[in-house]
């Protein structure tokens, strides 16, 4: 047996496609079934994306080791494995660098050394409130991160570190505005921070919370000069969500999460319509002092939210 492997594209949706000589067996038809793809004209579809094209071609590799199928993948799926591979690679010394970030130790790396000392001056420049030193390495991390979750205890100054790093991405034209979804009783908090932070009082919106009409949330969602701090509370973004995306893919949004456990459910809805929308973000934030309080599996979803692609 034989098998030529390509890929297409249909209806805006990106496919693996396996070509088999006319001699396959049932064996082989089983073992595909396992993954359940799609019979187009003879050729198997496997739907794939970045997650989960590494484990169809695994797959796919044991199918043809097993059967002793001789097999050529096509220049296309060559070179998307090859991207694949230096995208891996990037986001794994990416990670490293924040790895020493978090833990104080990039004093030898002379990349973060200077981009610190940028910070710095902007943050001490920018901000009237000084920060702790654990604060601003945490605002540094952030900043570096551009999408991260933060798990800090109460009272440890996750809103400061936020504005910090808020700030910092804005005077790079990373981000330019800011959008809040967080539980109601946070919403003074926010305003209130921006005004210790910076020194003048924020110009906010709340979308939640207020009596303010459902045409006046879209005037402003709309505005070429939205205001500054936007905040909604988690439910409120569902009835929204098709104009916040259009907020989003207009303006430069940093979308922080405030209380983030509460979209840790998968098959919530909120979390649904909050990752949906975080896509659009260009800078990602996740804040809870209680990730995990059931197991491992409650962070899935805060991971989904800042890397929802």
């Amino acid at each position: 047996m034989k098998a030529i492997i390509d890929k297409r594209e249909i209806d805006h949706r990106a496919y693996l496609r396996l070509n088999l000589s006319n001699d396959v067996n049932f064996k082989v038809i089983n073992y595909l079934n396992i993954k359940k793809p799609t019979l187009i004209d003879g050729c198997y579809l496997f739907e794939y994306n970045d997650d989960s094209l590494t484990s169809i071609l695994n797959f796919l590799e044991k199918l043809f080791e097993r059967f002793q199928i001789s097999y050529v993948y096509e220049k296309s799926i060559l070179d998307e494995i090859e991207n694949f591979k230096k995208e891996q690679k990037s986001f794994e010394e990416f990670s490293l660098k924040a790895f020493k970030i978090r833990n104080n130790q990039f004093d030898n790396i002379a990349e973060l050394e200077l981009m610190y000392k940028d910070f710095e001056r902007i943050i001490i420049s920018a901000m009237q409130r000084k920060l702790y030193p654990l604060q601003f390495l945490s605002a540094f991390h952030m900043a570096y991160g551009v999408n991260t979750m933060n798990f800090s205890v109460p009272g440890a100054g996750k809103t400061s570190i936020v504005y910090a790093a808020y700030s910092y991405l804005k005077s790079k034209g990373v981000v330019e505005k800011l959008f809040v979804i967080g539980p109601l009783s946070s919403f003074q908090a926010w305003e209130k921070e921006y005004l210790n932070c910076f020194g003048s009082k924020a110009e906010s919106f709340r979308y939640s919370g207020t009596d303010t009409k459902k045409d006046d949330k879209k005037a402003n969602l709309y505005s070429n000069n939205p205001a500054e701090l936007n905040l909604i509370y988690f439910q409120g973004v569902e009835g929204l969500s098709r104009d916040l995306l259009a907020f989003m893919g207009k303006h430069k949004t940093m979308l922080v999460v405030d209380e983030a456990h509460r979209i840790k459910n998968a098959d919530g809805k909120w979390g649904k319509n909050i990752t949906k929308i975080s896509q659009a973000a260009k800078s990602r934030v996740a804040l809870t002092g209680t990730p995990i309080p059931n197991g491992y599996e409650d962070i899935y979803n805060l991971t989904k939210f800042i890397y929802p692609f």
